[in-house]
């Protein structure tokens, strides 16, 4: 299994990464890309998936599951952190659907 991690955190991926081989989820740390960045950056999507067909040569599956919370009562939040919101769980999945879309088909 190849598998692409991605995070705005070098910390955390490595952390994944090294989760993921001391499970035995991951054999080898060779199979797994890891790529830093903030997909609310739409060139961010294209490079991921430049990234990703330069390392492993084709993509099978993709799974979008960034996220970001903004914790407290509605009252308080401002609409920016609503927009930020739309930014990760929105668009950048719809992006990166978008540059994935032609290896795909």
């Amino acid at each position: 299994m190849k598998l692409i991690l991605v995070a705005r955190s070098e910390d955390e991926l490595e952390h994944a990464l090294e989760e993921l081989l001391a499970q035995g989820s991951v054999l080898d740390g060779n199979d797994v890309l890891l790529f830093c960045c903030d997909l609310r950056n739409p060139a961010k999507a294209s490079r991921l998936v430049s990234a990703s067909l330069h390392r492993f040569s084709r993509l099978d599956i993709l799974i979008n599951n960034a996220g970001i919370i903004v914790v407290g009562p509605a009252q308080n939040q401002p609409l920016q952190a609503y927009r930020d919101a739309m930014e990760v769980h929105f668009f950048a999945a719809l992006q990166c659907i978008y540059a994935a879309l032609p290896g795909f088909l």
